[in-house]
């Protein structure tokens, strides 16, 4: 069967797996299994990597009662549930042929156009997956999952060891079984560790004691290095952000509208992100008036910032007035000291940081 007949979801995630467990073959039907019932992508990958590193193989699910019994129930907990399971299933089974991917569609093209860099077809496989009508924030799903894209592939299986300056008693084998052990383990992290087992084990040490050590001790793992390493380069990019206008408003056609809609629902990181820039921002005005202010405008940022900042303007003209109007009057004394910035950057609040900086540029086109 080739993957034009496969489930896009059911090649996303044989992808992933294969990213990390380069050795290790899973039958798409298990996968697809899976995606008939319903589960989320990220459920599907963490399920079959747990399997993976406790038994060395994943399981068939059509003969795993408990996950049987676990779909049943989630299956049965809502009538929305089971609609969207139905809805899964039918999706899952059906032939996805290339006439079926809207390649013509506007806003399928602007995503090719403003995500150059990602491959088409992983965009194809995230639009096809997030497009909901019935999911009124399903264009700000796609948008945030290609920000997130990860360039950083797997490299545990095509590392060359010739790059590498090591003493007569390095063993490849040894290291190999190092890996094949702990396959969720960062490749450097262990050649490195390796190495300083040999250095102080000069009597050839069981490799087992070292494998012991690890686990008991615990180590680099491959996803949290990649992770760390994302986090990296996105507080980088954002710290110093290039901007351009004409990039911009591919995302965001129509930025004001965006920003400023209180009705759509934004995640608990926009949210920390949001609270710590504008309590740094008016280090003198109350946490608990912050917050009210955020929650009543749904805590989106920009219009929050834009009403604080107007109260202020306010206050400073009303002042020689002696009037009592606004937020000032409950100032406290001494400014706070300043709240670190979230260590996992939000794109979303950084894209509307952005826009409230350049708003009158970006109006202006």
């Amino acid at each position: 069967m080739t993957d034009a007949n496969v489930h896009p979801s059911v090649i996303l995630v044989r992808d992933r797996l294969h990213d990390i467990f380069p050795d290790i073959k899973i039958p798409l039907e298990f996968i697809g299994w899976h995606i008939r019932q319903s589960t989320s992508i990220e459920t599907i990958c963490s399920n079959f990597v747990a399997e993976i590193l406790s038994f060395g193989k994943v399981t068939d699910p059509t003969k795993d009662s408990n996950s049987i019994e676990k779909s049943s129930a989630t299956s049965t907990t809502t009538a929305a549930a089971t609609t969207t399971t139905t809805t899964a299933s039918a999706a899952a089974t059906t032939v996805i042929t290339p006439s079926t991917t809207t390649t013509k569609d506007d806003v399928l093209q602007t995503l090719y156009d403003v995500f150059n860099s990602i491959p088409h077809d992983h965009i194809d496989n995230v639009y096809i997956r997030l497009k909901n009508s019935s999911n009124v924030n399903w264009y700000d799903d796609i948008v945030n999952e290609l920000l997130s894209y990860n360039e950083v592939k797997t490299v545990a299986s095509k590392r060359s060891f010739d790059e590498i300056n090591i003493e007569d008693e390095y063993h490849p084998e040894e290291y190999d079984r190092l890996l094949a052990i702990l396959p969720d383990i960062d490749p450097d992290y262990a050649l490195e560790s390796y190495m300083k087992f040999l250095e102080q084990s000069p009597n050839k040490t069981d490799l087992n004691v070292l494998i012991t050590n690890l686990i008991e001790n615990g180590y680099v793992k491959l996803k949290d290095k990649l992770e760390r390493l994302r986090n990296e380069r996105l507080k980088e990019n954002l710290r110093e952000p290039k901007f351009e206008i004409e990039e911009f408003l591919k995302t965001f056609p129509n930025p004001s509208e965006y920003f400023y809609d209180r009705t759509k629902t934004v995640s608990e990181s926009y949210k920390k992100h949001a609270y710590t820039y504008i309590a740094n921002a008016f280090a003198r005005v109350p946490s608990d008036y912050i917050k009210q202010v955020l929650n009543y405008n749904n805590y989106r940022f920009a219009p929050t910032m834009d009403q604080l900042q107007q109260e202020f303007k306010t206050y400073h003209v009303n002042q020689g007035k002696k009037s009592s109007d606004a937020v000032p009057k409950r100032l406290n004394n001494r400014a706070r000291a300043l709240i670190p910035i979230p260590d996992v950057p939000d794109e979303i609040f950084y894209k509307e940081l952005c826009y409230t900086k350049h708003s009158e540029e970006i109006e202006g086109e």
